[in-house]
Formats: C-alpha cells, structure tokens, sequence
C-alpha cells in the first residue's frame, strides 16, 4: 500500500488542536512524574541520584577549562560527551543540574513521540481506524510507557538515541534513507547500540531502491560515524581508545541476562559475588563468569543475525508493494526486535536500556494489533525492570 502523503500530513501538522493537545498532556504528565515529584520526595531514590551525580562530574570538569578525552577519561561516545560537557553552567548546584538535565531528557522524550506520530500518521495498514485518533492513542501509551521505565530514563541519556532511532525509521519508511544513515550515526555517536541496525536499513534499500543506493548510503553512513569519532580522535587518540577499551573490558553487569543466571546458579551452590567495577555491579563467580563474558560476543552476534534472518524472510514473503515502497510495519517490528535482541544478548544490562525501544514499540502498538499486546508486555517489563532499580535495588 503506498505511502499516503496527504493523510500523513494531516496527523503531523492539520489538527493544530490536537497537537497542543497532546503536547501540552506530554510535558504536564512527564513534567510532574520526573520534575515535580523528586524533589518532594515522591518518586524519588538516593541510586537514581547517584546515578545523575556520575554525569555532574562531567560538568564540573567542563566548568573547570578541562577536555574530554584529552584531560578528563570518559567512557562515553563523542556526541554523549559533548552533551554532558553542555550542562557545565548547571554544575554548581545538585538540584540546578538535576531539573536542567531531566528536563533536557524529556525533551528529547518527546522528540521521540513527535517520531511515533510520523510513524502512525502514514502508516500503510489500516488498524489506526480502530482509534478515534492514533496520535492522541500514541501520547497516552508514549507517557505510561515512560512512567514503566520509571525514573531512570530521566537521569540517563538514553532517550537521546532512542528519538534518533525512532526518527531513522520514519525516514526509511519514507524512502529518505540518506537521512536515515544520518540519524542512525548520530544515534551511534551518544550510544553505540544504534550500530545493530544499519543492516536492516541496507538490506531495504537494496531490496527496494537497489544496490547502489543502498551503497550511497551506507557510505553517508560511513562518513558520519568518521567524523563523530574521527575530529575527536585526531585530538586526544589515548583518550578516545581508552573509551573503546573500558568497554570491552566490563565484567557480566548484575542486571544482564548472564548476571541473573549467575545469581540463580548460587541455589545450585556456585560461588557468585557481586563486586563494583568499571561504574557498575558485576557478578564474579571465577570461571563461570569469566566463560560467559567471553561468550556473550558471540550469543549477541547469534542473535542479532537470527532476527536479521527472520526479516529478510519475512519481508520477501511479503513481496512489493505497487509504489517500491513497503508499508514499512515488518520492517518497523524487525528493528525493535533487534534492539530487543541486543539488549538481551549484552553482557551489560540496566533497566534503563529499555528507552531504546519505547517509541519503537509504542508505534507498533498504535499501528499493528499483534504491537498491542507487545506493548503492555514492555510495559510489565518496565515494571518490573523499575521494582528492580531504583526501588528494591538495596534487597
């Protein structure tokens, strides 16, 4: 079915009313869950802040004249290290930090859920006729999706590559891959997560637009990521490998898939501790940790080419539609799951992972049926992932 222009604009930008609306519903309810309640006491846990305290260190040393990479170690991509050196004028006080940088990321939040109303407002099915109005059902399931996730999202920048994400798949479905590749560097430049798509990406252009298309752009691509990583190479080289290197050396995270089955493996009488390095809580349990983190490369790699497997089927069973362009809904479900895929085969897990896919999965959910019920599974997820950290973090 092809893409319908005229019924895509009228959901982005004709009802004006609506739009106010539901943006001005967005930031009251976020507003009031991740800026209001905190600084009451309600919602509000001493992890979370420590959390935000790690990134105000940055800060400080922005105020104070030092560089990243260069003077101050910092694991984090280009693009997240210049955006935690952005809020150097807030680093004076723990509360100023605190509302500016939370308030930064539900901006960021709702640049996501502008993402999903492009998503829902050009969708090629027909399962938004179910609702009065799919934006207004996308605001509604974007906010309880975000009060699963809990307060977490709101200290972590993770909604920052999540909105480029969910914007790269509006512009794919469109038939702007160029812009798609952009958005997805960019993606990689804050969190490298984003990476794990590109070959979805790549594979629908060849198979709609052809083969030197899809070369173009994964050269866009290509030339993106250069430029994020390679300016600040050429400046501090040591700084920025070293960034690469701590990665690669963290243990299995206590909130991975593999920390959990090391914890389990205690009623069985293995020897697991938890023990605090690399900013985070490992499990250690000699051999068999060390095993599963030599491993867990291999699982994700396993995993993430499974879900690209099943897409490919998938979207040759499904075939052409009359305009070149697909109605993008397989496509919209094999990127959540990779990412989903990703998230479990990490060695590093955080229930704040869980913003990557939110846009993602709400869109599915407006659009698709069958995206319905995985919506309020994410959304159990979340609650229970939030149960977890902050609230029951210290049991």
């Amino acid at each position: 079915m092809k893409w319908n222009k005229a019924k895509s604009s009228r959901y982005i930008a004709g009802d004006r009313h609506e739009v106010a609306a539901c943006t001005v519903f967005f930031f009251l309810a976020t507003g009031v869950l991740f800026l209001a309640a905190p600084p009451l006491g309600i919602l509000n846990n001493a992890d979370v802040a420590g959390n935000l305290k790690h990134f105000m260190a940055y800060a400080e040393s922005a105020a104070a004249g030092l560089r990243p990479y260069a003077d101050v170690r910092i694991e984090y991509p280009p693009l997240a290290a210049l955006w935690l050196w952005a809020f150097a004028p807030f680093s004076g006080s723990f509360a100023l930090y605190h509302l500016a940088f939370s308030a930064s990321m539900l901006l960021w939040a709702f640049a996501g859920l502008a993402g999903v109303w492009s998503i829902v407002g050009c969708s090629g099915r027909g399962d938004c006729s179910h609702f009065v109005s799919p934006r207004v059902t996308a605001t509604l399931l974007y906010v309880l999706s975000m009060a699963a996730v809990g307060p977490i999202g709101g200290v972590s920048f993770d909604y920052i590559p999540a909105a480029l994400v969910i914007w790269a798949v509006a512009a794919e479905r469109k038939g702007r891959g160029g812009a798609a590749m952009v958005l997805l560097a960019l993606g990689c430049g804050v969190k490298m997560f984003p990476a794990v798509a590109v070959p979805f990406f790549i594979f629908r252009t060849y198979q709609l637009r052809g083969p030197r298309r899809a070369a173009v752009e994964l050269l866009v691509f290509a030339a993106v990521c250069s430029m994020v990583f390679g300016i600040p190479y050429i400046i501090a080289p040591e700084g920025v490998a070293a960034s690469f290197k701590y990665h690669f050396g963290r243990g299995i995270e206590i909130g991975s898939l593999y920390g959990m089955m090391l914890l389990v493996g205690k009623w069985f009488g293995l020897g697991a501790v938890a023990v605090f390095n690399h900013g985070s809580w490992n499990v250690a349990a000699g051999v068999a940790s060390d095993f599963l983190s030599r491993i867990s490369g291999m699982i994700l790699l396993l995993l993430v080419a499974a879900v690209f497997a099943r897409y490919v089927s998938a979207s040759k069973s499904t075939g052409r539609n009359d305009g070149g362009v697909d109605d993008g809904d397989t496509f919209l479900s094999a990127i959540t799951c990779v990412l989903l895929a990703f998230i479990i085969g990490f060695k590093v897990g955080s229930p704040q992972f869980l913003c990557w896919v939110l846009p993602l999965v709400t869109a599915a959910g407006v659009v698709t049926a069958a995206g319905r019920s995985r919506l309020y599974m994410f959304i159990c997820a979340g609650l229970l992932g939030q149960a977890v950290f902050p609230w029951y973090w210290e049991q």
